[in-house]
């Protein structure tokens, strides 16, 4: 199958060769997207394509819904291949699936909107509840694995009481304690003390309704108190747009706004690891329809009013790259280009497409793929003592690891072959960064791996990073 002039860009980068399947679904969606013209969708082109794999590589990037609406729209191009039907009646469920649970959870969501809104709580949908109704404009199209909704922290309170009425709980609060960002429990008490301590350090919370929503996301911000990011949740609702949500008057962000919060969710969140394309996609939508509307300058300013250049590039470039999104000229070449090199791209991308390389350095080992975030607060001894926690192993754990009987005297040698496993591994990620520490400062941009450069100090951010 012919490669589009992007995709050639990133196999220069590096990435992997794509499947046919991958190079098929990529081509489609490039289609849909860019306004350069790209119909390499040929017969011939598509003769070594698995068609099974298309779709169990759709469900792979959560895009297999929407992937069904665009093949459907692209019938018309010019010697399009045959595609079997039975491809495309599971792409079709997928997408009457997802109308089906959509239009059910949009019923009840206008609900709750109406209960909050008679009580003078304005509310502006998120993500999926915003982009689903009013950007994709089908309800088939974007799957939502949880409605989000964003109140003002105000409102928390009173918008809480009206949920209970409701029959809404909170499916994920359970016991006396929390995880703070760092990953370390506290006790604060007993429940009502839990709910509390989400509301002074968090972000949102988690409703459920066994006959209503399942996951319901009560938002108050969109980046929690103690991110290093300057979100100006006070600007989201001066610029928040009206909308009408079956007869509901309803808020979603603006343009801008929406691009901003979705690179910051996918990027800097979730590391690009659960939705696949997704994100991209959502993108790409939201350029499409609003290329007349969008104003470039806002997004840059307000990214580094926001502290979130770094997502907000990344993901512009990941979307251009892939799908040809329509972005100004300059938008690759701007001063973000320094703080994300070739070999940071490249692992974004085969982590977006799931071709990341993850292989165990050792046997016994495997490579840490996550790089962990230390509390600014914590003492030297408190952080080594996070490598020396991982030291201790059980003799049962250790045989079955390395495939050896538990009453083997060889036990002892494993014993420090795990040990340099773990020097080994560690060292591959840390000493990077210390070196990167030491030449270039607090102020550095460095080339290393993509999950450190995602959450390393920049300007002053995460600093409670050794």
């Amino acid at each position: 199958m012919p490669y589009s002039a992007e995709t050639m860009k990133l196999q220069q980068v590096g990435i992997p060769d794509l499947r046919p399947e991958e190079q098929f679904i990529i081509n489609c969606i490039r289609n849909e997207f860019s306004r350069v013209d790209n119909h390499s969708l040929s017969a011939a082109g598509c003769a070594d394509i698995r068609w099974e794999a298309v779709f169990e590589t759709a469900l792979r990037w959560n895009i297999a819904p929407m992937l069904y609406r665009i093949i459907k729209n692209q019938t018309n191009i010019p010697n399009a291949p045959p595609i079997p039907d039975a491809v495309l009646k599971g792409m079709e469920a997928a997408y009457i699936k997802t109308y089906m649970v959509n239009q059910s959870n949009f019923l009840e969501l206008t609900a709750i909107i109406k209960a909050l809104t008679a009580a003078g709580i304005r509310v502006i949908l998120l993500k999926g509840a915003h982009l689903a109704p009013f950007v994709y404009q089908d309800m088939g199209m974007r799957w939502m694995a949880d409605i989000d909704i964003l109140i003002r922290r105000a409102d928390l309170h009173q918008a809480n009481d009206i949920l209970i009425k409701m029959g809404y709980s909170y499916p994920y609060v359970n016991g006396t304690a929390v995880w703070d960002d760092f990953g370390k429990r506290k006790e604060v008490g007993d429940q009502a003390a839990v709910i509390d301590w989400y509301k002074a350090h968090h972000m949102h919370l988690n409703y459920f309704n066994p006959n209503g929503l399942q996951n319901l996301e009560l938002h108050w911000g969109i980046a929690r108190n103690a991110s290093p990011f300057a979100i100006d949740t006070e600007g989201l609702w001066e610029r928040a747009q009206a909308e009408d949500l079956r007869g509901t008057p309803v808020h979603v962000l603006s343009p801008e706004d929406l691009i901003l919060h979705i690179s910051l969710h996918d990027a800097y969140y979730h590391h690009l690891r659960l939705f696949g394309l997704r994100p991209c996609c959502d993108i790409a939508m939201v350029v499409r329809r609003f290329s007349a509307q969008i104003v470039w300058e806002r997004i840059y300013d307000r990214a580094r009013e926001w502290k979130i250049e770094r997502y907000v590039y990344l993901m512009l470039r990941l979307s251009n790259e892939l799908f040809g999104i329509d972005t100004p000229k300059d938008l690759l070449r701007s001063n973000e280009t320094k703080r994300c090199s070739d070999p940071v791209f490249l692992q974004a991308a085969r982590r977006l497409l799931c071709k990341e390389l993850d292989k165990p350095a050792f046997k016994g080992m495997n490579y840490p793929s996550e790089i962990h975030p230390f509390d600014s607060s914590q003492s030297l001894f408190d952080k080594i003592g996070f490598f020396l926690k991982r030291i201790p192993i059980s003799r049962e754990k250790l045989a079955s690891r390395y495939s050896i009987p538990s009453a083997s005297k060889r036990i002892h040698i494993y014993r420090l072959a795990r040990l340099s496993a773990l020097i080994f591994s560690y060292s591959l990620v840390y000493m990077h960064y210390f070196w990167f520490r030491l030449k270039h400062g607090q102020d550095h941009r460095g080339d290393y791996t993509f999950d450190l450069w995602l959450t390393s100090p920049e300007s002053g951010q995460r600093k409670g990073i050794v």
